[in-house]
């Protein structure tokens, strides 16, 4: 028992401590490097997905595509009207089954031929007579109520009702984008999103090139597709269905790559993007493989909604695509910030004095760069310069941003289209640490202090010693006066001693 209890000991020591306690991992490549990244990867992640809330927000996001599915169907029919025409429903049909396996499955129970759902099938009985057909019906009258609102557009008489209709769904669909660039934000600790103008034109692109890409890879994934795409090759019964996988995985690995990439209103390198939307891609794509466990459910949704069960297989569909979605941002996150992201449980528990040290720090770093005359500093170049997590510096830096301490300009690199990089926002002669502390110490509505000191003589005497305690030689002293005397002392260094290499 004792034995028992010491191994546990010694797990919970090595994810809590030693993982945290290495040298930085930059240094050298080798299997125990390695072994602690992967170690950093999985803490970050399971930390990530409690603290961030990943099943509650799947669910909200489950339940904002359902609500959008009706708009989000108008628009992509708009845009899909030139590309399938003719099979528009086929397509939207394969991409729902696909995003939500619950309704593979509710249109296979009515299949008597299918090994897999013959028990369900005769247990479930004539509620699962009408499955297909009700998936092809609520998918019919979405896509006619669609066409019937673009064509009121451009009916007489009803122009402008169209037009109102049709803001209306898109400001809905809106919503949702907005629901899931804040949902990303929140994974990457990005506390302001995109400006309103912005915006819109990004949402409007990833729909149209969603769409595109979203029904062509919903038709590329289909089993009739890839069987006939693979009809060459001799029937090595699991390997020809592995091959027959491939392009599909990688064709959706491709996708979500692009959509933690783009999605975070931060700079999320490609490596641990890629990284991401491949182990979501992979569970996405086991997630159908599987889906085979949720005929249960779906049987007990029939009995007791009856003809409307498709609503809650729909949602349950929904809800595990999404988490498995934001389980992959998670892992960007995590992948980008292994190598300089201390624990993050002791980030979270800081005290407001390390939070301000941190601020302070990275205030002195961007103004010594730019002392030096180097270029502005990103966010990748601060975090891996103070060891801390990009949320904590997100935090600091909008705070020095709110402050009028530190400017935000664009990155110089064409390519990198929402990445800032920071600059002091005034000469750095007339900026005093004492002032940016104070400045810290008040952020926010201070009302109260004048009553609160007033109550106490003691009190506010301890306040009044305190700000002036705060002016010393250091802190009254410019970050210019500061830095000067760093550049000087360091010139003062003996030079190292040479290294005797005979």
């Amino acid at each position: 028992m004792k034995s028992l209890q010491n191994n546990i000991a010694k797990v919970q020591r090595y994810w809590s401590h030693d993982i945290w306690a290495q040298t930085p991992l930059q240094a050298r490549e080798n299997v125990a490097t390695w072994k602690v990244k992967i170690a950093r990867l999985v803490a970050i992640t399971y930390h990530g997905v409690l603290q961030n809330g990943i099943l509650t927000r799947a669910a909200a996001l489950a339940y904002s595509t359902l609500l959008a599915l009706g708009p989000l169907v108008v628009i992509v029919v708009l845009i899909s009207s030139s590309f399938w025409p003719s099979n528009a429903e086929d397509q939207i049909k394969r991409l729902m089954i696909f995003l939500a396996p619950s309704l593979g499955e509710y249109i296979r129970l009515e299949q008597p031929g299918s090994a897999a759902t013959a028990d369900a099938v005769n247990a479930a009985g004539t509620a699962t007579q009408h499955a297909a057909s009700e998936l092809d019906s609520l998918i019919s009258e979405i896509i006619n109520g669609a066409q019937n609102t673009l064509s009121g557009i451009s009916t007489g008489g009803s122009t402008l009702f169209g037009i109102i209709g049709l803001l209306v769904l898109i400001w809905i669909v809106i919503q949702l984008l907005t629901t899931i660039e804040n949902t990303l934000n929140d994974i990457w600790g990005v506390k302001k999103g995109r400006e309103w103008g912005y915006r819109i034109v990004f949402y409007w692109a990833f729909i149209s090139l969603g769409t595109i890409l979203g029904l062509g890879t919903g038709a590329f994934l289909s089993a009739s597709f890839l069987g006939g795409f693979f009809d060459w090759l001799p029937d090595f019964g699991p390997l020809t269905r592995f091959l027959a996988l491939v392009p599909s995985l990688c064709i959706l690995t491709l996708l979500l790559t692009f959509f933690y990439l783009f999605f975070p209103n931060t700079q999320v390198n490609v490596r641990p993007a890629l990284l991401g939307g491949a182990v979501a891609a992979t569970l996405l794509i086991a997630n159908n493989f599987i889906s085979t466990i949720y005929v249960g459910q779906v049987i007990r949704l029939q009995s007791l909604y009856g003809s409307v069960a498709i609503v809650p297989v729909l949602m349950i569909g929904l809800y595990f695509s999404w988490m498995l979605v934001l389980v992959g941002g998670q892992i960007s996150y995590a992948a980008q910030n292994v190598h300089f992201l201390a624990d993050q449980s002791a980030w979270d528990r800081s005290s407001q004095l390390v939070r301000h040290s941190l601020t302070i720090g990275a205030l002195l770093y961007i103004c010594r760069r730019f002392h030096h005359g180097e270029p502005p500093t990103g966010l990748d170049q601060l975090s891996a310069h103070l060891r801390a997590p990009r949320n904590m510096l997100n935090e600091s830096i909008n705070k020095l941003v709110e402050l009028g301490l530190v400017s935000k300009v664009p990155d110089e690199n064409p390519d990198v289209q929402e990445e800032f990089r920071y600059q002091p926002a005034r000469p750095l002669k007339y900026l005093q640490l004492a002032e940016v502390h104070q400045a810290l110490e008040h952020q926010g509505n201070n009302g109260g202090l004048d009553l609160v000191a007033g109550v106490d003589p003691l009190l506010k005497d301890y306040l009044d010693h305190r700000e002036n305690h705060l002016k010393t030689e250091s802190g009254g002293t410019t970050v210019e006066e500061l830095l000067d005397r760093e550049q000087s002392e360091d010139a003062l260094k003996p030079a190292p001693a040479p290294v005797d290499g005979r």
